[in-house]
C-alpha cells in the first residue's frame, strides 16, 4: 500500500508546488492587468470630459455665429435709419 500511495503523495506535492507558483503569478499579472484597466478607464473618462468640452465650444461657437449674422442684419437694417434721421433732422432744422 505504501508503494502505491507514497508516490501519489509525491505527485501530489509536486502538483500542488507547481499550482502555487502559477497561482502567485496568476496574481502578479491579474494586478498588472487591474493597473491597465485602470489607466484605460482613467483615458476614457478623460476622453469623454474632452469631448463634452469640444461639443460645449462648438455649441458655443454656433451660437456666437447666429449673434453675429443678427447683429450684422441689424446694423445694416440701422443703416437705414441715419440716412432717415439725417434727412428728418435737416428738415426740422
Amino acid at each position: 500500500m505504501n508503494l502505491i500511495v507514497k508516490p501519489l503523495k509525491e505527485d501530489l506535492a509536486k502538483a500542488e508546488a507547481e499550482y502555487e507558483e502559477v497561482r502567485k503569478v496568476l496574481a502578479v499579472k491579474e494586478a498588472a492587468l487591474k493597473k491597465v484597466e485602470d489607466e484605460v478607464a482613467a483615458l476614457q473618462a478623460n476622453l469623454d470630459k474632452t469631448q463634452k468640452e469640444v461639443k460645449d465650444l462648438e455649441d458655443q461657437a454656433a451660437d456666437c455665429e447666429a449673434r453675429l449674422i443678427k447683429a450684422k442684419s441689424l446694423i445694416n437694417g440701422l443703416g437705414g435709419e441715419k440716412t432717415r434721421w439725417k434727412a428728418e433732422s435737416e428738415r426740422l432744422a
